[in-house]
């Protein structure tokens, strides 16, 4: 049998390449950036796959200060420019004023590798040059700029947003969580508490050479200062990676043991597979998904987490008329709906390039559906967590003021009442649990259970 051959580190592809190539999928695709991302870095060494990860989030974080600065030096628009040259100029651009270890000659050299023709590569290298030159003077913003345009630029954010924060916020809290939507989130596990303790998790992990710690809220949760998750830790199903915010979900719908539950939009499947843990492995859970490569990506996490009570279904729960089959009515539901996602910008940063306003209004129609379409599914004294990770009142409390005035057969249980104690600061007035990133260093998530009378 013959044996596969290492790559040669020649045949490796280099790690401003790698970013290079996802921000031409993502730019002008309109691409995931973490699906783009994952296998580029497989054609890179892996001593380097840091820097490519840190250049593509670090771009897309920063999108509209770094096309900012490039507007600002460019004789060509950003319009006029070829994809392949517009994102070198975003990758070198991004390491001159935003990564200090980074010589700029390298950054400058670098950059110019990745286009071919003399004239692009002049062009480039006179471009990132300059950038480099004005750097002073440029990094202040727009000096005489207005107000909002100036947080919109410095702040990396559309301005339709920042103008809909600031009205809601103010201007010192909207700066705030923009700074915070722009640095990379904590590295957060959720222990997977079949195979192992969080106690015994993090001594493992500290044996390991990482630097660990319980997290803030979630008993599951293990964050990682410093090191890297050996990946036999990982292939052993001990541990999931799993923001603290998301992992509050489940912990707020709180199954058990022997119950029947329905996922609605179960995919990718970390709340899906964080319920079953908590259910001890016992009952029944059916993960619902229109897109069955989604489930399948389920069942295979699922599999190694050592999880055997999930059924997966392809179906769309927006369906009028949809059939779940024999496990319901259920014991609890989940409807973590799909949303704006402007509650994750640090996470999935690549979601401010697409976004619009108008897209809002219509993500909250499809949530009240939702909601009505599953409710029937719910049995009497039923439990229904309805969740999102955004923070736009269309897509949270206006939805959950709907729902309560056309189903007064169901009300509101506090999240404080259900969460953890030291969770009590999440909690809003009603009950409802909202995280924000810039006050409680986590997604920006919503979470609210409702009861069905019986």
């Amino acid at each position: 049998m013959s044996k596969i051959k290492p790559k040669k580190e020649s045949q490796f592809s280099g790690p401003r390449r790698a970013a290079a190539n996802v921000l031409v999928a993502v730019y002008g695709h309109k691409a995931y950036a973490d699906i783009v991302l994952a296998k580029e870095v497989q054609k890179v060494h892996p001593r380097d796959r840091a820097l490519a990860t840190e250049i593509v989030y670090g771009v897309l974080r920063r999108s509209l200060t770094i096309d900012w600065l490039i507007e600002s030096i460019s004789s060509i628009k950003i319009k006029k420019m070829e994809s392949a040259v517009l994102a070198a100029l975003r990758v070198g651009v991004y390491q001159i004023y935003f990564l200090s270890n980074i010589p700029v000659s390298a950054a400058v050299n670098e950059s110019v590798r990745l286009v071919k023709g003399a004239k692009k590569k002049g062009f480039l290298n006179a471009v990132l040059r300059k950038a480099a030159e004005q750097k002073e003077q440029l990094a202040a913003g727009p000096l005489h700029a207005d107000e909002l345009t100036r947080m919109h630029i410095t702040g990396s954010h559309p301005k339709w947003l920042v103008k809909r924060w600031d009205a809601r916020y103010g201007a010192s809290e909207t700066t705030a969580l923009m700074e915070a939507n722009l640095k990379a989130p904590r590295k957060t596990l959720r222990t997977n508490t079949l195979r192992i303790s969080r106690a015994e998790l993090v001594k493992k992990l500290m044996d390991k050479g990482l630097a660990v710690k319980d997290g803030l809220y979630s008993p599951f949760a293990v964050d990682i200062e410093s090191g890297i998750l050996p990946p036999e830790i990982k292939e052993a199903g001990l541990c999931i990676e799993q923001d603290e915010a998301s992992q509050l979900v489940a912990i707020l719908l709180a199954p058990e043991p022997g119950e029947s539950v329905l996922d609605a939009c179960a995919a990718p499947g970390l709340k899906t597979t964080h319920m079953a843990q908590m259910m001890n492995n016992e009952g029944t859970i059916v993960a619902v998904d229109k897109y069955a490569k989604r489930l399948q990506a389920l069942n295979k996490i699922s599999e190694n987490l050592g999880i055997s009570i999930i059924k997966t279904l392809c179906k769309d729960s927006e369906e009028e008329g949809l059939l779940i089959g024999p496990d319901g009515p259920f014991d609890a539901i989940l409807v973590d709906a799909p949303c704006s996602g402007l509650g994750v910008l640090g996470r999935t940063p690549d979601i401010k390039l697409h976004r619009r306003e108008n897209s809002i209004k219509a993500l909250a129609e499809r949530q009240k559906r939702l909601l009505k379409n599953l409710l029937r599914f719910l049995k009497p004294s039923g439990r229904l967590v309805y969740s999102v990770c955004t923070l736009e009142p269309e897509e949270t409390t206006e939805v959950v003021e709907w729902f309560l005035n056309n189903h007064n057969n169901m009300c509101i249980e506090g999240a404080d009442k259900i969460l953890p104690k030291n969770c009590a600061p999440l909690a809003d007035k009603n009950g409802c649990l909202q995280t924000l990133p810039q006050r409680h260093n986590m997604d920006g998530f919503f979470a609210v259970r409702f009861r069905k009378r019986g």
